[in-house]
Order: C-alpha cells, then structure tokens, then sequence
C-alpha cells in the first residue's frame, strides 16, 4: 500500500492524476494522518474541502432586480414628500397679522411691557449706585 501511495504522490505532484487517485490519497491521509508536511498538506486539503463557504452565490440579474425595486421605492417616496410639501405650503399662517393697525398694537403692547420691565429693574440699580458712592466717599477718607 505505501508503494501505491507513494506512485500517486508522484503523479500528484506532476500533475497527472484523476479525480479518483486523488481521492484515494485523501482518503489515505485522513485515515492515516501524519505530521510529514506531505500529510499536514492533505490534512489542510480535507480540512478545506469539508468547510462550508460562508458567502453565498447569487444569480447575476439579481443585484439589478434589487436596484430597479429601490429606484422605484424612491420614486415613490419622492413623490409623497413632494405633495406632502406643496399641500402644506397652500395653508394659511394662523399667526400671521395683515391688518397694519393690529400690527402696531401689539407691538405697543409688547413695548409697553418691556418698558415696565426694565423699569422694575432701574429702582434696584439706584440702590447699588448710592453703595457705590459710599464706598467711594470712605475710601476717600481713608486716605
């Protein structure tokens, strides 16, 4: 048997053998594995052969299948966004003031209340001002 073996390693390795002397030497090394690089080479071959590919054929017309579906998806999409836009640009403004007299007044009003405002916010500031003074005045004397 390991004449036989040996004759088919050589064939191998020329090149010359069939698909069935190559499975018999398969064979051979997965019954009989050894740590020769010859045996750890089959080893790999088995190894190889028996895995699974992960990535997974597909026919050639289906990537164009795909992207005509998402072209038209997107047609679709475009088109309701479109009249989606163009429907609410026809409302009317709820807070939009045509009249120019209604305009000025609450813009009066909304002065008129600021002013107040900033007003309450001047009696505090004459308090700090008089504080400042004295201050002033004590540090003068200090002198």
């Amino acid at each position: 048997m390991e004449s036989r073996i040996e004759q088919l390693l050589t064939k191998y390795w020329d090149g010359e053998t069939s698909l069935q002397e190559e499975e018999e030497l398969k064979a051979y090394f997965k019954a009989n594995p050894s740590l020769t690089p010859t045996g750890m080479y089959f080893r790999g071959v088995n190894k190889t052969a028996e895995e699974v590919s992960a990535r997974q054929f597909r026919k050639p017309g289906d990537w164009f299948a795909r992207s005509r579906w998402t072209v038209a998806a997107t047609i679709v999409i475009g088109v309701l966004v479109g009249t989606m836009i163009l429907r609410d640009t026809g409302k009317k403004n709820d807070f939009e003031i045509t009249d120019p007299e209604q305009a000025y007044a609450i813009a009066q009003t909304v002065l008129s209340k600021m002013s107040t405002s900033l007003n309450k916010g001047q009696a505090p500031a004459t308090q700090l001002k008089k504080i400042s003074q004295a201050e002033e005045l004590i540090k003068e004397q200090q002198l």
